[in-house]
């Protein structure tokens, strides 16, 4: 008998997959536990290693994973229009991976579009 595609994804570096599933979920925390409201200071919609990212190197680009605040592509043209480019589409957790110039994280973060902005950081799997 021949496994399906189900088989297949569960098989495949199972281990893997769940250590970068809880990493990024981690670095979503705060973003959940926020209370909406309808403006909120940018710098508690931002991990801290982004905000001194955008103060130290502004024109650097850096890769990042943009939690939606609602089912919206205002996000994504929001990135394009700084300049920015859309990486990969994180829809299971509404999100997408994004690469902006540092220097424009707080204006992205400031959008009531935007639920969490965090570094696309390297998942590396546990031994």
């Amino acid at each position: 008998m021949q496994p399906n595609i189900a088989t297949n994804l569960l098989t495949r570096r199972p281990v893997a997959r769940m250590v970068y599933a809880l990493v990024v979920l981690a670095l979503m925390m705060p973003a959940f536990a926020a209370s909406p409201a309808r403006w909120v200071d940018p710098a508690t919609k931002t991990h801290p290693a982004l905000l001194d990212m955008a103060t130290k190197h502004p024109t650097e680009s850096v890769r990042v994973i943009v939690l939606k605040s609602a089912q919206s592509s205002a996000p994504e043209q929001l990135v394009q229009s700084m300049g920015g480019t859309i990486v990969s589409n994180l829809s299971i957790i509404n999100a997408f991976v994004a690469q902006v110039p540092a220097g424009n994280i707080e204006s992205l973060a400031a959008s009531n579009d935007v639920r969490w902005v965090s570094p696309d950081a390297p998942v590396q799997e546990a031994s």
